[in-house]
């Protein structure tokens, strides 16, 4: 590692999301046998809803969500998510946002020219992130506004951001 390494993970993330989609798996089965030679309606439309939360759920929390963020040689974004890795000149970086405003509380995304953003979780330590971004490029927009800072501040504190390797920039 370089002086323009920098690592950042989630403290426990992956073992709340795995056990989190394991139980609502289980559930989701639960309901499905459940359905077998049942002719109600309601409880089928529940069951698809369900479903469909599950497997939402399951698409944004293992491909799109980042669980670790590193900058590499002062040059390079690199992100790994539950499935995935990914990276990124820090030239392509754009800026940082909420994604969908108001209605994607708790997200940050670090847009980027060309290429499928990360998603972190606006949880404690996200802004050492940013500080460290916004050492090699300080011409990028950081937008961050009060639902984003009230999110960090009052957001559970078992899972937050830890650097955890590199050097301090």
């Amino acid at each position: 590692m370089t002086g323009g390494d920098a690592t950042f993970r989630m403290v426990r993330f992956r073992l709340l999301i795995i056990a989190f989609l394991v139980l609502m798996s289980c559930i989701a089965v639960l309901l499905l046998v459940s359905l077998r030679g049942n002719t109600d309606a309601l409880l089928a439309v529940f069951i698809a809803l369900w479903v469909g939360a599950l497997a939402w759920t399951a698409y944004w929390f293992l491909f799109r969500v980042a669980y670790e963020v590193a900058v590499v040689d002062g040059s390079t974004l690199r992100w790994h998510t539950m499935m995935t890795s990914h990276e990124a000149p820090l030239a392509r970086i754009k800026g940082v946002d909420t994604p969908f405003g108001p209605f994607s509380t708790g997200l940050r995304r670090i847009r980027l020219d060309g290429q499928r953003s990360p998603l972190l979780m606006g949880l404690p330590g996200v802004g050492e992130i940013f500080a460290v971004i916004l050492a090699f490029r300080p011409d990028v927009p950081i937008n961050t506004s009060w639902y984003d800072r009230t999110y960090e501040r009052f957001a559970i504190h078992n899972v937050y951001w830890v650097r955890v390797g590199g050097s301090r920039v």
